[in-house]
């Protein structure tokens, strides 16, 4: 067999690793950095449309979210104010009925009684402001 014959051998080896050589160093050299090219630009390219449908997907959520709290404040704000009013209107109304209807002489003997203690409490504060 010719490629166990010693004779040989050395040639066999040498344009081997002349062969293997060469077509390392044309990988290297040329093809390589076309490929590592490519794909780096391959990368910049999928990472910007990420980055941008990522920035769309974003806006999208905030404005969605913003709208949903808009939304949800104007609601509270009327509900609010509605509140406000109804409670006004029943306070209002309340006193009203208290004053003209049969709690209105104890309503006016409370009011008197309120009244003459706090006068009380003033010639008093009147009095020891004097005296000192």
């Amino acid at each position: 067999m010719p490629q166990l014959d010693h004779v040989t051998y050395f040639t066999q080896f040498f344009w081997l690793t002349v062969f293997f050589l060469s077509f390392y160093v044309i990988l290297v050299k040329s093809l390589l950095p076309r490929v590592a090219t490519i794909l780096k630009l391959r990368k910049k390219l999928m990472d910007t449309q990420v980055n941008e449908s990522q920035n769309e997907e974003v806006s999208k959520e905030v404005s969605a979210y913003d709208r949903i709290v808009m939304n949800s404040l104007q609601q509270s704000k009327a509900l609010l104010t509605g509140t406000s009013e109804s409670t006004q209107n029943w306070s209002n109304e309340t006193y009203r009925q208290i004053q003209q209807g049969p709690f209105a002489s104890s309503q006016e003997l409370y009011l008197q009684a309120v009244g003459q203690m706090i006068a009380k409490k003033h010639i008093l504060k009147s009095l020891l402001e004097e005296s000192k």
